[in-house]
């Protein structure tokens, strides 16, 4: 898109604060290192710049970091969230001097709660076989007068529960069904089913006015050929239940990015579920596909939901892979196993401590997840930095050490 759509902004003044009066002639800092801790809130909803005619402007979850192209080069689309800082030198003869660092933004998925019923993403899907679909044309000149060759012989039915929202990491919760309606004296043809394959369609859509394109990728996600398992004359099977269980075990949602929507790219997502037919004596599949629309959810605000009480529901037993908000029960807290543990607190610092401080933490993977002050003006200039860590129960000891060994704090004596 040649004109960039805006979907968030926000900006703050670090230098100086407002107790400290403007002056025009600027400032002069001290030589040395200069620390200027902030904190930005991410919106829970975009906001598109209302001034380009030409988008349908939505009040949409603010989309995730992407960036993907069309084959052929026929339109790309790019959702990034930049950082920047900028200081400003007074006088003619001094540059201002900016910097700016892209980050990595994946938003909390909606609750499920929030998700419209109606809007394409149902959960079953199914398609009837005729005789023609699966028999050669050579071997149905016999019965072709008769009704019997136009009454379905088979349905293929696939299933999600509802809602259809996957979760990226889990496994796919699909259910295959095939149904073999009863045999008519002039139409019993043994049937078998050669094969299975679950791929996953990523639709991405970019619209500009009138004008707008879209592309599709493809990720396999199962492929079972050889079957040669015969349909039996049964109601309802499951196809997946009978196959080898450690053939599905490792069939789970890949890492992508989530589905989302904003004024302009909307980025879908799709079950494939193909399944190859064919009659005992003849060597050629005919495939027959379905096609099931999802949602695809990060995992990380069903998570949280285990972490976080009240509304987002009750704590429960399980070690976690993510950064919560806030530790809301204390089961999350303490030995996990495997010398494991998690932790979770916060240090009080002064200024020059903070950054020493910072860089033991993320250097060996305790994860800051808030840096702030509680005061406006105090005599100490105390900042609190809040982290969270699940890792080897020793490892986190001396870390805790080595970051408490950057501050001027003492060993109470006894």
């Amino acid at each position: 898109m040649p004109n960039p759509a805006e979907i968030f902004e926000q900006s703050k003044v670090l230098f100086p604060s407002s107790d400290i009066p403007i002056t025009p002639g600027g400032y002069t800092l001290p030589k040395g290192s200069h620390s200027f801790p902030f904190a930005i809130s991410f919106p829970l909803l975009s906001a598109c710049d209302r001034s380009q005619s030409l988008v349908r402007h939505l009040e949409t979850a603010l989309p995730p970091s992407f960036d993907s192209h069309a084959p052929g080069h026929r339109g790309s689309v790019k959702i990034d969230y930049v950082l920047k800082a900028k200081v400003k030198r007074p006088g003619i003869f001094h540059w201002d001097i900016s910097t700016q660092q892209e980050l990595l933004f994946i938003p909390l998925d909606p609750p499920l709660s929030s998700i419209p019923s109606g809007l394409g993403h149902g959960t079953t899907t199914s398609r009837e076989l005729y005789l023609h679909d699966i028999v050669p044309t050579r071997q149905l000149t016999a019965c072709a007068q008769h009704s019997a060759c136009q009454d379905p012989i088979l349905l293929l039915e696939a299933r999600l529960p509802s809602p259809a929202v996957l979760y990226a990491g889990d496994k796919i919760p699909i259910s295959l069904l095939l149904h073999k309606f009863p045999a008519k004296p002039d139409n019993t043809f043994p049937i078998q089913l050669r094969s299975v394959a679950i791929s996953l369609q990523s639709t991405t859509t970019v619209t500009v006015g009138i004008n707008h394109t879209s592309w599709t990728s493809s990720r396999n996600l199962l492929q079972l050929t050889d079957l040669r398992r015969a349909v039996a004359n049964s109601q309802e099977k499951d196809v997946l239940s009978e196959l080898n269980s450690s053939m599905l075990h490792n069939v789970t949602i890949p890492k992508i990015t989530p589905s989302f929507t904003t004024c302009t790219v909307r980025h879908e997502h799709s079950l494939e579920v193909t399944g190859g037919f064919s009659l005992e004596t003849h060597a050629k599949s005919s495939l027959v596909k379905l096609v099931i629309n999802v949602e695809i959810h990060s995992g990380v605000e069903r998570d949280l939901d285990r972490v976080l009480p009240g509304p987002r529901g009750e704590c429960e037993e399980g070690a976690l892979d993510l950064i919560p908000v806030r530790p809301g029960c204390l089961r999350h807290l303490g030995p996990t196993g495997d010398n494991n543990a998690a932790i979770a607190g916060d240090f009080a610092l002064l200024a020059g401590e903070v950054p020493p401080v910072l860089r033991i933490l993320g250097e060996n993977g305790i994860q800051v997840n808030a840096l702030h002050n509680h005061m406006l003006i105090d005599s100490l200039g105390l900042f609190y930095v809040h982290f969270w860590a699940v890792d080897n129960s020793a490892k986190l000891g001396r870390v805790l050490r080595d970051a408490l060994d950057q501050t001027n704090c003492t060993k109470a004596s006894a």
